[in-house]
């Protein structure tokens, strides 16, 4: 049934059409607005006219960055949800559209002539990379402006750089009047709070510091706003809600440049709960010196983290994604999730992924998040580190991912001193190991089955917008328990590792008992069904009238070894005919219109859980595909979803070029193609993961590194450079004709079997032949 032959009126919780670009536009196939760097590093972007704001994000664990193309955006502390610079276009899923901001006029001393910088769309460009953004404007024959924004490595600091080039051939003397908007503007759980105490604004060195009330927070927010070339003049206007926003003017001076020469002004704004620290920001940023060495300390960052795994291959496009954009991305959404409070799941799949570029801050984070369970191994929904005001809602999926941080971590490296580590549980003084938390939440998950023998799904799992299947008392997630069952698999290799025969085992006979479970009850015939409701409805069946076939309970079935063979045909058939797109497979098909299963009902057919191409969710098909060998087809399933594609140009996507999105409408839409935002989403982990380990064909292992040629039947040669235990390796793969000795050489030895056991040495060459 389509959309307007309902015969019920419909509310949708999100109207599409204020993010569509018109018709023409979204027509327009040979537009194109930017293009990356010969090494795929950066992204230019020539036209910042694009069909939504293009973004970029720049973060540590205490602070974030967010800039658009013209430079406007605003500074974050601890979450996105606590805004210290202005961004009042009120609470969105996620920041994507910025109007105010980071406002700089120059002025020409000598002519008194005002410039006012990056405000002319026709002139500006933008060029985003790993952890920075330079903002361009040029006055022709007369100055080029360039704004590079940056965030301290340790620091809760945003760094400003505005240089300023001669174009006249005069010499020129000029002062910059450069305005930050302030807001400390935190948006609970349970309504938004904002005050700055006091309205007063007060005098440091270099420039002006005040604090905010606690806003519902643990501590006072102390900020300072300061500059090396501050004159003593200030200007403040106070502006905004209720008169609480300051707008807080630095007047720059020292801007003398020779014919042709240049000049450099340095602004930083910094944030803290200490008012210690915030002196030591203080001192450190009214010295020029300073943004040079934070510069330096950044570059020097992201250098570890390009250089720490990334490969060689014949796919260009792919390999800037996986040499730097989904790092870049990972590296956002590991700090900050998805622009709220902590979603357990989403920090555990971004801990997963980031244990390929940071094992320490990976196992930091994991244990920090396993504090947040209950003893009983209930998980929350989300955690707010900043209010401690946690969502508790059982969406039962979230332990059902502990495993796959907890044995990356191990595998990265060899470290199973991690499950002996002591750590606490929300609103308990019980402090247990890592073990105790991961068997916790295996064992909670297990015991609270249905009638069919399938995990209850409580409050919902993955799918949030199927929440309404909470109402069947007794209903059974059968993707729930798919999960399960993978994580039970992950910890019985685990356990065979660490010689605790007695858990492993355990964890295949749960694992066993499950199979049988989906087998005999969620087999539909031609695919799995996604759950079974108290009375025994099925969701996700060919017996429904809507949602027939879900994507998840089918990928999942078949990487985590319950689908046999048999299935697994019958399923890439349904899979083909039901959810194929040129893109990537839809979440599911046909879309809900009147079958009400939760809120998936008010999202519009073709977009979000609502049979969209969900690029997370296509993550997990490409698993499936290279688990079941499928090698062409993992590669051609991944390379269609990537932004850049042979079937999506900018004006489809809409969205930047160089980061994943949530979703692409599916079919159903308007819109097919459109991306509604991006940066915060679970994929970029996956796509990491999944490029690396099974499309270039080199993972950690517990025993060593796992080498196989996993690349499609296009690829020829390709290589992987990986740090590894102290030792790099350059992994050469190479497609040998028939006759030549083939297998996996270390250092020219051949070994038996492909797991590289570590030795010891600084470096190490190993060339697999096949």
């Amino acid at each position: 049934m389509s959309e307007t032959e309902n015969k019920k009126e419909i509310s949708y919780t999100f109207d599409p059409k204020k993010f569509w670009n018109s018709d023409e536009q979204y027509n327009d196939k040979d537009k194109s607005y930017g293009h990356f760097s010969q090494d795929g590093s950066k992204y230019i972007v020539e036209d910042i006219n694009t069909p939504k704001q293009w973004l970029n994000f720049m973060a540590n664990a205490k602070a974030c960055v967010a800039t658009n193309s013209k430079g406007q955006g605003f500074l974050a502390y601890k979450t996105m949800r606590l805004r210290i610079t202005k961004y009042t276009d009120g609470y969105d899923y996620v920041p994507r559209q910025f109007t105010e901001n980071r406002i700089m006029v120059l002025v020409d001393n000598e002519s008194g002539k005002k410039y006012d910088l990056f405000s002319n769309d026709s002139q500006i460009t933008a060029t985003h990379s790993l952890g920075y953004s330079i903002i361009s404007d040029v006055f022709e024959g007369d100055l080029k402006a360039e704004m590079k924004l940056y965030i301290a490595v340790e620091d809760a600091v945003e760094c400003l750089e505005i240089k300023i080039t001669d174009l006249s051939g005069k010499a020129r003397d000029f002062t910059l009047e450069a305005t930050q908007q302030w807001a400390f503007l935190f948006l609970g759980m349970k309504g938004i709070t904002r005050e700055i105490s006091g309205n007063e604004v007060n005098t440091c060195k270099n420039g002006f510091t005040f604090s905010s009330d606690k806003i519902g927070l643990p501590n006072e927010l102390i900020s300072c706003y300061v500059s090396p070339e501050y004159t003593g003049a200030k200007e403040v206007n106070w502006t905004g809600y209720e008169n609480t926003y300051p707008d807080i003017t630095l007047i720059l001076k020292n801007g003398k440049t020779a014919p042709g020469g240049e000049t450099v002004f340095h602004t930083a704004v910094g944030i803290t709960e200490d008012r210690a620290e915030n002196d030591r920001f203080i001192e450190k940023y009214t010295c020029a010196g300073a943004f040079e060495d934070e510069w330096n300390k950044s570059v020097a960052k992201w250098d570890i983290y390009k250089n720490t795994i990334r490969c060689d291959i014949p796919d260009k496009n792919l390999e800037r994604y996986l040499n730097y954009w989904f790092k870049n991305q990972v590296h956002l959404t590991f700090y900050y999730t998805r622009g709220a409070i902590t979603g357990y799941r989403d920090v555990l799949q971004d801990t997963w992924g980031f244990s390929l570029l940071d094992r320490t801050e990976a196992r930091r984070v994991l244990i920090r998040t396993l504090s947040y369970m209950q003893p009983d191994g209930v998980c929350p929904r989300q955690y707010d580190m900043v209010s401690g005001c946690h969502d508790m809602a059982q969406y039962m999926d979230s332990g059902s991912w502990i495993a796959m941080p907890l044995t990356a971590y191990i595998k990265e490296t060899g470290d199973v001193s991690i499950l002996d580590e002591v750590t606490g549980y929300i609103n308990s003084d019980k402090r247990d190991t890592v073990r105790d938390h991961v068997l916790a939440a295996m064992n909670m998950l297990y015991e609270k089955r249905g009638q069919h023998g399938c995990c209850l799904a409580g409050d919902g799992d993955w799918n949030d917008a199927l929440e309404g299947i909470r109402k069947s008392i007794g209903a059974e997630s059968v993707w729930l328990t798919m999960a399960l069952v993978n994580a039970q698999n992950l910890l019985a290799e685990l356990f065979d590792f660490t010689g605790e025969k007695a858990l492993a085992d355990e964890m295949r006979s749960r694992s066993a008992i499950l199979k049988d479970n989906i087998n005999k009850y969620a087999w539909d015939g031609d695919w799995y069904v996604y759950a079974i409701l108290g009375d025994g409805t099925p969701i996700g069946s060919h017996k429904n009238k809507e949602g027939k076939i879900h994507l998840n309970a089918q990928t999942w079935a078949m990487f985590t070894g319950i689908a046999d063979e048999e299935k697994c045909k019958k399923i890439y058939a349904a899979i083909e005919k039901h959810l194929a797109t040129p893109i990537g497979p839809m979440l599911l098909y046909p879309p809900y219109i009147e079958e009400n299963v939760g809120r998936i009902v008010y999202l519009r057919p073709g977009t979000f859980e609502n049979a969209s191409v969900y690029q997370h969710a296509v993550s997990f098909k490409v698993m499936a595909d290279a688990a079941l060998g499928n090698r062409n087809t993992a590669y051609q399933t991944f390379s269609d979803i990537l932004p850049v594609s042979r079937v999506m140009y900018d004006n489809m996507r809409a969205s930047e070029p160089y980061c994943t999105g949530n979703f692409y409408n599916g079919i159903t839409s308007p819109r097919f193609g459109q991306n509604y935002y991006g940066w915060f989403t679970g994929n970029a982990a996956w796509f990491m993961k999944l490029g690396f380990e099974d499309i270039c064909g080199v993972a950690a292992d517990y025993e060593g590194l796992r080498v196989a040629p996993m690349g499609p039947d296009s690829w020829d040669s390709w290589s992987v450079e990986k740090d590894f235990r102290g030792t790099r390796y350059t992994v050469r793969f190479e497609r040998v004709g028939d006759g030549c000795e083939k297998g996996v050489f270390v250092d020219g030895v051949k070994i038996a079997g492909n797991i590289v056991k570590p030795e010891g040495k600084s470096a190490s060459t190993v060339t697999v032949k096949f």
